[in-house]
């Protein structure tokens, strides 16, 4: 193989050796390069340190934002949960139960619809009429049940880790066959994924 810095052409007496280190120049590539090599490793293993430091806050951020995503896929086209004003795509994930008064449903999708900015965010959920339509669409004795069946919810960070995970298999899946099984937005599909995808996070077990 030739060098890659003086172009001479070599035999290897190494794995992945890439200058021949004839002349001080070669020498002094080699030498960078391996330097290059040994800061890109030390950068990493000092990420994977950092992120082993993040309390627990920190990786409930980031699993919520992955249901949040859930949730805004399963009903994407659809209408607001609590107004009906049609979907936009700045659309946000509403909590039915919000995370300060019911912290055990926090990523329970069933809990979780898509719902307009200005009712999620400048109304309080607006959630008298969330919980109309709830109950217009059949299904709000399945979330009574959850907050029955789950009045606590007590996850470590690994577990958390976990469903994180998950939570991107998930959304890949959607996204890869979003004009395929997951065409139909009636609300039954859509209660159907809620109840499959809780099932595969494993967040809430029986």
């Amino acid at each position: 193989m030739k060098c890659k810095s003086c172009q001479t052409k070599f035999t290897p007496k190494y794995f992945n050796q890439k200058f021949c280190m004839i002349n001080d120049e070669c020498i002094k590539a080699h030498v960078e390069s391996a330097k290059k090599i040994q800061r890109a490793v030390k950068k990493k293993e000092n990420q994977v340190k950092k992120l082993e430091l993040k309390p627990k806050s920190y990786w409930l951020a980031i699993l919520q934002k992955e249901i949040n995503q859930i949730v805004r896929l399963i009903d994407k086209g659809c209408p607001c949960i609590s107004s009906g004003r049609p979907y936009r795509s700045d659309d946000q994930a509403g909590h039915m139960y919000s995370v300060g008064s019911t912290p055990s449903l926090r990523f329970n999708l069933l809990n979780l619809w898509s719902q307009s900015v200005k009712d999620n965010m400048h109304n309080s959920g607006n959630l008298l009429n969330y919980r109309e339509n709830l109950v217009n669409f059949g299904i709000i004795d399945l979330i009574e049940e959850e907050k029955r069946k789950y009045p606590t919810l007590k996850l470590s960070i690994e577990e958390i880790k976990e469903a994180i995970l998950k939570a991107k298999i998930i959304k890949k899946l959607m996204i890869e066959k979003n004009n395929d099984v997951f065409a139909s937005r009636s609300v039954q599909n859509r209660v159907n994924l809620r109840v499959e995808f809780n099932k595969f996070l494993e967040i809430y077990k029986a």
